[in-house]
C-alpha cells in the first residue's frame, strides 16, 4: 500500500470525526436550551409539599405576584379572601386602592423593600421580594396583619407611622402658607392616620 492510497481514507475518517463531533455539540446544545433553568411555577396546591404538613401552621400571609409593568398574576388563598378576589380578574389598581396608602403598595411592585400599609383598620407589613420566572423577573409581595408596636419597635430609634405622618404634615403645614395647599396636606395626614373604615 502506498502513501497516497492511505491518505484517501484517513482523510475521510477525520472527516467523518470531525462531523460527529459538531452534531453531537449541536445536539447537546440544542438540549441545554430546551430545558428551561427554573421550571414552571405549579398551580396552586399541586405538586408534594418539601416537609411534612402536620408540624406546620397554615400561612396567614397574602401573597401576591406581580410581573413587570404591574400585571398581577397570582393571589394566593389568603390575598383572596382578604380582598374578595374569588372570581373576579386580578386587577392591581383596584387592589390597592384598598389599601392605604396605595402608593406605597405600587413602589413595592417596583423595588425591594418593605413598608408598613393598613387595610380594612388593620396595620399591614407589607414585603417585596424579586423572583426569576420564564426568562424575566417578577416581584412576590407579602401582606402580613401586625401589632403597631411591631411596625417599628421603640429601641431603634425610628419613628412609628404615625409619628412619621404627623412629622409629614408638620413641614407640610409650615412650608406654606396657602391655605388650600394646608387644607389637602390636613386632609391627606387624616386619610393615613385613620383608615377608612373609622371615618
Amino acid at each position: 500500500m502506498n502513501l497516497s492510497t492511505l491518505g484517501i481514507p484517513v482523510l475521510l475518517v477525520g472527516i467523518a470525526i470531525v462531523l460527529m463531533t459538531l452534531w453531537s455539540t449541536r445536539l447537546m446544545s440544542a438540549r441545554r436550551i430546551a430545558k428551561p433553568l427554573v421550571q414552571p411555577m405549579l398551580p396552586a396546591g399541586e405538586g408534594m409539599p418539601l416537609l411534612p404538613t402536620a408540624e406546620l401552621k397554615p400561612p396567614n400571609d397574602a401573597v401576591l405576584l406581580v410581573q413587570p409593568g404591574g400585571r398581577l398574576i397570582y393571589a394566593n388563598r389568603i390575598a383572596q379572601e382578604w380582598f374578595s378576589l374569588e372570581g373576579r380578574k386580578l386587577d392591581l389598581e383596584d387592589l390597592a386602592q384598598r389599601i392605604n396608602p396605595a402608593e406605597k403598595l405600587l413602589g413595592l411592585c417596583a423595588s425591594e423593600g418593605q413598608t408598613p400599609l393598613t387595610f380594612a383598620g388593620g396595620l399591614l407589613r407589607g414585603s417585596s421580594y424579586f423572583v426569576p420566572t420564564n426568562g424575566s423577573r417578577a416581584m412576590v409581595i407579602t401582606l402580613r396583619h401586625v401589632q403597631s408596636d411591631e411596625i417599628s419597635p421603640p429601641q431603634t430609634g425610628i419613628l412609628s407611622p404615625h409619628a412619621e405622618v404627623l412629622a409629614e404634615l408638620s413641614r407640610a403645614t409650615a412650608s406654606s402658607l396657602d391655605l388650600e395647599a394646608t387644607l389637602k396636606a390636613i386632609v391627606s395626614a387624616v386619610d393615613r392616620l385613620v383608615p377608612a373604615d373609622f371615618v
